[in-house]
């Protein structure tokens, strides 16, 4: 994913992933609409963003349903040297997709954006000596437009993801009477190697020495899989009980019991505690009530875990229990006008891990037409704010 001077929105709940979007070149909409748009997940975390190679990385919530037959890429998290040539597939904005092809020809440190969108790259600091984030490149052939940036970015040498796309300047198709002259299009890529130097590592629990690469994989999971709504639930003692569904993903081989259970149950209480599901209900989605405890206090936020433990049957037709963990928020209104900084709250530090200049606050309700700083007590939303001007950026 590319962020340079993007902000995430937190909760991460509102974050969907469409699978198989495909627009081919020249067509106006999708193969096949009803296909496309039912296979679609939502939740996702950022476990990890760095302002110094553009390279951001979500985590996905959901289990992925095998049957769709997703692969995952190979990459490879390493500086290469420059004339190296690349390809890259984009749906800028959504529209019909772009192929490009293209050639690196400089390694440089790091990129300025202004408000504008401007780029100014930042060449006055030498790679023998820093960790450079960046390469620019030339297209050679097809084309790439606004829109384009995040799309990884394969080494045809390789043939593995080893940057995204992160800016450019420039036509959207190669002049190849002058590739490098004005108007001929010229993009930055975000290096891979870059974001494993500043903490893409921590990730696998790996140092900065250690080789970081995937090779290519089909995605699988014992059946069945399940769908999580409301994936990181938010509990607000004074508003009453948060609801969570769960639905299998497939027609189970037997009838299947979903146990649920808090793992802070001084914290929270979960009522069910379990959810059953059979080969004519596996698809409709079942509830459960999610309601703080007596003793979890009246201040601030807290996090807790709900494990929900269900019966899969492997590959080789084998049965044994799975357990996935999701983690939910307790929050509490903010007695005063003061903003609280979500850094300080006791969230997983890699789904806060961002070196982005960009502070999460949780402000008691902010009217979007206000300023910042006014705050009254009623609903609680969160709130992205720029520290270098202060100036209110997004409300969610």
């Amino acid at each position: 994913m590319a962020l340079l001077g993007r902000y995430f929105v937190y909760p991460w709940s509102s974050y969907s992933i469409i699978f198989d979007y495909k627009v081919p070149c020249n067509a106006s909409r999708v193969d096949n609409i009803t296909a496309t748009f039912d296979r679609y997940l939502t939740g996702l975390a950022v476990v990890f963003a760095d302002e110094y190679s553009d390279v951001a990385v979500f985590e996905l919530l959901q289990d992925i349903p095998p049957e769709w037959g997703a692969v995952m890429a190979g990459w490879e998290a390493a500086t290469l040297d420059y004339n190296f040539t690349y390809t890259t597939v984009s749906h800028p904005l959504g529209d019909s997709q772009k192929i490009a092809m293209g050639r690196v020809y400089e390694l440089f440190y790091g990129t300025t954006m202004y408000s504008q969108n401007d780029v100014d790259l930042v060449r006055n600091v030498s790679c023998n000596t820093h960790t450079c984030g960046f390469y620019s490149s030339v297209v050679e052939a097809g084309s790439i437009t606004f829109g384009s940036s995040g799309a990884g970015v394969l080494s045809d040498d390789l043939g593995k993801v080893v940057g995204v796309m992160s800016s450019g300047d420039g036509g959207p198709c190669p002049r190849p009477s002058d590739p490098y002259g004005k108007g001929s299009p010229i993009y930055v890529i975000g290096s891979l190697g870059a974001a494993w130097e500043h903490g893409f590592h921590s990730l696998y629990n790996l140092s900065r020495e250690d080789e970081g690469s995937a090779e290519y994989e089909v995605y699988t999971r014992s059946r069945p899989t399940i769908t999580v709504g409301n994936v990181v639930p938010e509990v607000y003692p004074r508003l009453g009980p948060t609801s969570c569904s769960v639905a299998l993903q497939q027609s189970p081989a037997r009838t299947t019991t979903v146990r649920i259970a808090a793992v802070q149950p001084w914290l929270v209480h979960v009522v069910p505690s379990s959810l059953t599901f059979d080969e004519t209900s596996w698809h409709q989605e079942q509830f459960f009530n999610i309601t703080a405890g007596e003793h979890a206090g009246d201040v601030g936020a807290q996090q807790f875990d709900i494990r929900l433990t269900w019966a899969v049957r492997t590959d080789a037709g084998e049965w044994e229990e799975r357990t996935k963990t999701i983690s939910c928020v307790l929050a509490y209104f903010v007695k005063t006008h003061d903003l609280v900084k979500v850094k300080d709250l006791p969230f997983k530090e890699s789904y806060l891990a961002t070196s982005v200049p960009t502070v999460f606050y949780y402000c008691p309700k902010t009217d979007i037409a206000l300023n910042i700083k006014t705050c009254s007590q009623n609903t609680t939303v969160g709130v992205v704010v720029d520290v270098y001007d202060d100036k209110l950026d997004a409300i969610r």
